[in-house]
């Protein structure tokens, strides 16, 4: 499997056909067609079929399709570092939580990277629970977030911000006013950030704590999104979280 059979099926999957694919690429549709069938032999699947409606992918081909997009990304980011290492430039890979990457991250690598001018940073978002994995077979140099609790003995865990978790409801809401029980709590509906689907956290964990039942949880791409939609419907009822950072 090389790079340029891996290109040539990227761009079937990305233009819908093989005579397109290779109009994209510069190349003959009999080249693009060449570079599929040596997949096909090699993998032992066919990827995809000719339809009336267009091509049909089999799952093989679906899965090919998510891991040369990959592959081929991984590729051309190396070959950037490699480049930019070459004229002096340094990459820090930095895997951070959602809540990290979207309350803290863009200001607190502005301020690193300030004072470094040689140092490219490059963010990535994934859930915690991945930390180990990424950080020992170095796919990434640090990682940002609330540490797993199985964290590899290998693995250096530093502390270094502290942050509070606030819960908000609108004026009018009734829990806004007086004492709040948990059983309050529990038959509210939660708009939450990305960081509520994740395993590990700080904010899994306080849903967990209180015991929000899940048909009560509305996750949204992120907290601003969630906190968007309060605004947007202006319904009393809503809830959600809302993470304040502090030093």
């Amino acid at each position: 499997m090389t790079p340029t059979q891996l290109r040539a099926f990227a761009a079937v999957v990305r233009r819908g056909s093989v005579q397109e694919a290779g109009a994209d690429l510069g190349v003959s549709a009999a080249a693009i067609s060449l570079h599929v069938a040596q997949l096909r032999k090699e993998l032992g699947d066919q990827l995809f079929v000719r339809t009336s409606a267009g091509l049909a992918f089999t799952p093989g081909g679906l899965r090919l399709a998510s891991r040369a997009a990959e592959m081929l990304g991984l590729q051309d980011r190396t070959i950037l570092e490699v480049r930019q290492a070459g004229v002096g430039r340094r990459l820090l890979r930095v895997a951070a939580s959602s809540l990290f990457a979207e309350h803290a991250a863009p200001g607190l690598i502005e301020l690193f990277t300030s004072r470094a001018d040689d140092l490219d940073v490059e963010l990535s978002v994934c859930s915690p629970s991945r930390f180990n994995t990424l950080l020992l077979t170095r796919s990434t140099d640090v990682a940002i977030g609330q540490a797993s609790p199985n964290v590899d003995p290998s693995l250096l865990c530093t502390s270094f911000l502290k942050y509070q978790i606030i819960v908000v409801v609108g004026a009018a809401h009734p829990l806004a006013r007086g004492h709040v029980h948990l059983d309050q709590l529990r038959a509210q509906t939660w708009l939450l950030g990305p960081a509520a689907a994740n395993d590990v956290g700080v904010i899994p964990l306080m849903l967990r704590r209180l015991r929000v039942p899940k048909d009560r949880q509305r996750v949204f791409q992120s907290d601003a999104a969630a906190l968007e939609e309060i605004q947007r419907t202006k319904a009393s009822r809503w809830q959600c979280h809302s993470p304040w950072l502090t030093t």
